[in-house]
């Protein structure tokens, strides 16, 4: 948990606003070298921001209600008692919104992919990993995706992380493509991506890098995909692979009508 004295700096600069911790360190999974993901309500027109207090803290402005399952979450403080508008307390109803929408996106994806290339195949495959980790009540978290998904023990998204193909861009490639995908991320997740992704290969963690990068992928839209299909050089699928990608997805949409 955040220290007492960063709770303090914090409060002294959004003390009208309801402050709450999300991302891996709220779900337990992060380690020193994570920040602390704290999200402001409302967040207004402020920009998500690094703080460097005695942690580091990332400041993630929020104005949509509910985009956050409370279970999922630390409430730091709520000054206004906001925080129950801030967050969804449903589990069942947020699960599904959640896997609903990746379950689109990766259908978008993949059927872009026979026009566009491979990013699109990639990220549609991440779509479709979110979206069964949402289906087993499990919060995605972008740069620990790979051991969330081994820790699961789900056969359908080890068959998913397989088609991704994860060891297929090690060594000098994937630090190539890491530059590539850093230019496309605004000012704080660049920082942020860069440095977990040098962190990854210096501690000879490829594959963990690699299903990083492509979850990163997951979140991009249709020109950022395509620009980064041509400068990745991730080429074009197969037919097979789309047919095979498409089956995932639609396996993972009769999955959703089990979530209770």
């Amino acid at each position: 948990m955040l220290s007492a004295e960063a709770v303090k700096q914090i409060q002294s600069i959004y003390a009208d606003k309801t402050a709450f911790l999300v991302g891996c360190m709220a779900l337990g999974l992060g380690n020193d070298k994570c920040y602390y993901d704290v999200a402001i309500y409302p967040g207004g027109e402020n920009a998500k921001k690094i703080l460097d207090f005695k942690e580091r803290v990332i400041i993630i402005p929020v104005n949509s209600r509910k985009e956050f399952f409370k279970g999922n979450t630390v409430l730091i403080y709520a000054p206004n008692f906001d925080y129950q508008y801030a967050v969804e307390g449903d589990e069942i109803k947020y699960y599904r919104k959640k896997a609903l929408s990746e379950l689109k996106r990766a259908m978008d994806n993949v059927l872009f992919a026979r026009d566009w290339g491979n990013s699109f195949l990639k990220a549609s495959i991440m779509n479709a990993v979110n979206a069964l980790m949402y289906m087993d009540k499990v919060e995605p978290a972008s740069s620990h995706i790979f051991k969330q998904a081994s820790d699961l023990g789900d056969s359908e998204i080890s068959n998913a992380i397989e088609t991704a193909r994860l060891d297929e861009n090690l060594g000098a490639l994937l630090k190539a493509r890491a530059t590539l995908m850093a230019k496309q991320l605004d000012a704080v997740d660049s920082v942020v991506f860069s440095e977990k992704m040098e962190r990854f290969i210096i501690e000879n963690k490829q594959i963990e890098a690699s299903a990083y990068l492509y979850h990163k992928l997951s979140r991009l839209q249709k020109n950022t995909l395509a620009l980064l299909n041509q400068g990745m050089k991730l080429g074009s699928p197969s037919e097979n692979e789309i047919k095979h990608v498409i089956n995932i997805i639609k396996k993972a949409s009769d999955r959703l009508s089990t979530l209770i």
